[in-house]
């Protein structure tokens, strides 16, 4: 393969291995689960998930102690307010609870702290704000497990406050009057990972007991929105929050919702957790980014369809101002950030943590860059807004690296930070932001090696080409909804030849692929990133790692791949013997074994180039036929092999060393030979032409009841026969058919030389 900078991992899933061809989707399906840390005998509830199957609400820590107080302040007339974050999570949040109260006829008063001048979180003048306006009770949403000063304040005058929160508690909790955090200390409420969403419907649903029945889908829409943008997990008690709320989200009632749902043309279609994260909820977000996040909440709450479509309208519009603030910022960090490369270091030319700031940044959009520098660099990342000598940043991180706890050995050069492991903010005086990027490179550099650098991609399962179908787009269907924790299926799909590239989109801005796997062809789109597609050219060979989408154009399905990377394979170049010495004698290469007596020797180089440059007069490309008198590029395996002779007898035992593979001649009746000294190459292809021992039984029992084999034609089921038939589990009765042996005892199939020699070679 051409060198590619990422990772693909294969994972290990406990049932086969991701190298392996999937062709059965019941297999898949319980690969893809196990994966997901599901044990089978959870499968059914994966797969249908129940609301009965949350946690009693009561099992969270405070929860109890909290439905008691508020029910208090509202027997007394006490005056509640709701205090929540600027972003989706706050405002869905701030609307369970408004929603709920609305349900029992009693008013509250809500409150979202300006993003730009108060920042993140409680803050300590607008408590005493709200307590001179009368507050009795503060309950936060999505805020205040680090707000031990505010919890001070309140205490001193009196007032309660019960704070609801997801993030990371720090060691020293706020002394408030009730403290709602499943990752508390003490908590035995199970599931550690509901988003403020998620908590605040907790919390809905004691207050209103048997009430809660009659808003139940407006909450568990409101939660569901929350929850996917705050990008939390979609496991557990999240998959069931999400799952319902997705289900009604299309024909809600809400009047807000359906106005944003419409400003977005959204109208009509199955709104998703892909469409949420994407279309929906930056919209909403850029209230909190741009204006002020009260809209926001003014919107999921109105009863008034002219008010909700006016509010949406202003939401589009914010959005767009947002994207075009982003897109400059964006162009002055990356500047910054290439300032920083080291010419001198080959390995590790840019630091191991970014660090950038810039004066005047728009607070409500560094975050969403920091995001775009990690895709780029794939390094954690830190963006500051300066202003008035206060640097307030927003950090996100690569996996593998928790970015709080990073925070953490540096907190005390922040006068405030929060967050969790892939995304914090925090706040500290510009004078310190060199001594905080010397600090985290420090720390970054002693714990990440340039692998960590490459982007890792987790591959679920290559792939067969009889499992590419609408049974397995159907199939993914039934576990969504995908995101953070259950993230849609990555699978690896190999031997591909690109047969068109084109642009698309409405400016020809993006690249399009197709490509077949030799059945039929498929459409390979990337709108985020479709330069990786700028290397491919007509006929080449490929393997991609692909999402596996549903596609209809003009009333017409398709299967198309969302293409995450992709890995050309390099050609196999033949050259005249005599060419062959010539090249071996500038020792790019040991390349020779038995060669010079014939006339034409297949030989693989190290990549294209290298070939090219010394014998360009002599290549001509083809991938039909063998021309005689000329080279000839194959750009698979299974391209070559079907051009040698006897190549079964020639693969066992004919190894020479690491890495090196014989095979038998094209042209020539006896003789010839490929060395691939690297062995990655060949290897990638081959991996997924050796049948594995669960495809091996399959074809053992097929024999063994009689099944009628067609005439093996392709690579896997020869290797498979010949492998059982040199192991004497098979013999040969025809030249189509084979009948089972009799053997006493268990076989070891090792003992097939062509299947050790295959398995060694493909490890």
């Amino acid at each position: 393969m051409l060198s590619n900078k990422a990772r693909w991992i294969s994972k290990q899933n406990g049932i086969g291995t991701a190298s392996q061809d999937l062709v059965d989707l019941e297999l898949l399906t319980d690969e893809l689960l196990i994966a997901r840390g599901v044990k089978l005998s959870e499968k059914t509830a994966f797969l249908n998930p129940d609301f009965g199957d949350l946690e009693a609400p009561e099992k969270m820590l405070g929860l109890t102690p909290a439905v008691h107080r508020v029910k208090k302040a509202m027997a007394d007339g006490e005056k509640i307010v709701v205090y929540g974050d600027y972003d989706v999570d706050g405002m869905t949040s701030i609307s369970i609870l408004v929603r709920a109260f609305r349900e029992m006829d009693y008013p509250v008063v809500y409150y979202i702290p300006d993003r730009h001048d108060e920042g993140y979180g409680l803050n300590a003048e607008a408590i005493k704000a709200l307590i001179d306006d009368g507050a009795n009770v503060i309950i936060t949403v999505d805020c205040g497990i680090t707000s031990t000063v505010e919890a001070d304040i309140c205490r001193a005058n009196d007032v309660d406050l019960i704070i609801t929160d997801h993030h990371e508690p720090h060691a020293v909790l706020p002394g408030a009057f009730a403290i709602l955090n499943p990752k508390q200390p003490g908590c035995i409420y199970g599931y550690k990972h509901l988003a403020g969403a998620g908590i605040a419907l907790r919390v809905a649903e004691a207050l209103l007991e048997e009430r809660f029945e009659a808003v139940k889908t407006e909450l568990l829409e409101l939660a569901a929105f929350g929850t996917v943008a705050d990008v939390a997990p979609l496991l557990g008690e999240n998959r069931i929050i999400v799952h319902h709320g997705l289900s009604t989200m299309s024909d809600t009632v809400q009047v807000g919702l359906r106005a944003l749902i419409e400003a977005t043309e959204m109208t009509g279609k199955k709104i998703t957790a892909g469409h949420i994260g994407f279309i929906l909820a930056p919209k909403l977000n850029a209230a909190g980014r741009i204006s002020d996040a009260m809209l926001g909440v003014r919107l999921l709450t109105t009863l008034d369809p002219l008010e909700a479509a006016d509010i949406s309208k202003q939401l589009v519009e914010m959005n767009e101002q947002r994207q075009a603030i982003e897109r400059e910022i964006v162009e002055a960090a990356l500047e910054q950030v290439e300032l920083k490369r080291d010419p001198s270091n080959v390995e590790q030319p840019l630091p191991p943590f970014l660090v950038v700031s810039g004066e005047g940044w728009h607070g409500g959009v560094i975050g969403i860059v920091a995001s775009r520098i990690v895709e780029r660099y794939h390094r954690p990342v830190i963006v500051f807004g300066v202003e008035n000598g206060i640097a307030k940043g927003s950090g996100r991180s690569i996996e593998g690296f928790n970015l709080f706890e990073a925070l953490q050995s540096v907190g005390e050069l922040f006068s405030k930070f929060g967050g969790h492991e892939q995304a914090a903010g925090m706040t500290l005086e510009a004078v310190a932001l060199p001594e905080l990027e010397a600090k985290l490179n420090l720390y970054a550099g002693l714990r990440l090696t340039s692998e960590d650098f490459k982007p890792l991609y987790r591959v679920e399962a290559t792939l067969g080409k009889e499992a590419i179908r609408f049974e397995l787009t159907e199939l993914l269907k039934k576990l969504e909804p995908f995101g953070i924790g259950n993230p849609k299926p990555l699978f690896r799909v190999n031997n591909l030849m690109t047969e068109k590239v084109m642009t698309i989109g409405r400016v020809k801005t993006y690249l399009k692929v197709v490509a077949s796997d030799g059945l039929r062809n498929f459409d390979l789109v990337n709108f985020r990133n479709s330069e990786i597609f700028e290397p491919l050219k007509t006929k080449m060979r490929f393997d991609a790692l692909v999402t596996v989408e549903e596609n209809e154009f003009r009333g017409v399905k398709s299967i198309q791949f969302d293409t995450r990377d992709i890995r050309i394979h390099e050609p196999l170049m033949f050259f005249e013997a005599e060419d062959v010495q010539a090249f071996n004698q500038l020792k790019a290469e040991t390349i020779i074994h038995k060669a010079y007596r014939f006339q034409k020797v297949p030989v693989r180089t190290r990549n294209e180039q290298m070939g090219s440059d010394l014998l360009d007069k002599k290549v001509s490309v083809g991938t039909d036929r063998v021309q005689e008198g000329h080279c000839f590029f194959a750009y698979s395996l299974q391209g070559w092999l079907s051009y040698c002779h006897r190549w079964l007898d020639e693969m066992a035992g004919r190894s020479s060393g690491a890495g090196e593979l014989h095979l038998c001649p094209l042209t020539e009746p006896e003789g010839g030979i490929c060395l691939d000294p690297e062995g990655y190459a060949l290897k990638s292809e081959a991996s997924g032409l050796v049948p594995n021992r669960d495809q091996l039984k399959r074809l053992y029992l097929a024999i063994r009841s009689g099944e009628a084999l067609e005439t093996p034609k392709t690579l896997p089921t020869i290797l498979a026969l010949r492998i059982l038939e040199s192991a004497g589990l098979i013999r040969k009765t025809g030249q189509e058919t084979y009948q089972i042996c009799e053997v006493s005892g268990k076989v070891d199939l090792t003992a097939s030389p062509l299947f050790s020699a295959l398995m060694s070679w493909v490890k």
